[in-house]
């Protein structure tokens, strides 16, 4: 008897724990994506993988930056003439950072030898 009413008040708080949980999770997941953009820009200069994780680490880097993934021109020896663009899929909180400032990282991670540019494909 005594085991029943100790299983019964484990089901009950494990019932309730859930319950409770599981309503705080649908709440933060409802506002959690209200003011979430997704910008295309485009990227120019761009020319490898470490110019990619360079900028990406540095618009992560800036508050209100959810994702950010860059991918370059990569001109190859089986495809010289590739029409691929360097662009960057940013999401991002509209509240907290601007386009002018994601345009501007990307800009001011220019060094000695790449120059990097970035304009709006779509927004």
């Amino acid at each position: 008897m005594k085991n029943f009413k100790f299983r019964k008040l484990i089901a009950g708080f494990l019932f309730f724990f859930v319950l409770l949980m599981g309503g705080q999770r649908l709440e933060t997941q409802a506002t959690e994506g209200v003011q979430d953009k997704v910008i295309v820009l485009r990227v120019d200069g761009l020319g490898c993988i470490t110019c990619e994780w360079n900028i990406e680490g540095k618009l992560d880097a800036l508050p209100g930056v959810k994702e950010s993934d860059l991918t370059s021109k990569r001109i190859t020896w089986w495809n010289p003439f590739s029409e691929k663009e360097g662009k960057a899929v940013i999401t991002y909180d509209g509240t907290k950072v601007t386009v002018e400032q994601l345009i501007e990282t990307i800009e001011q991670s220019s060094d000695a030898v790449y120059t990097y540019s970035a304009s709006v494909l779509t927004e």
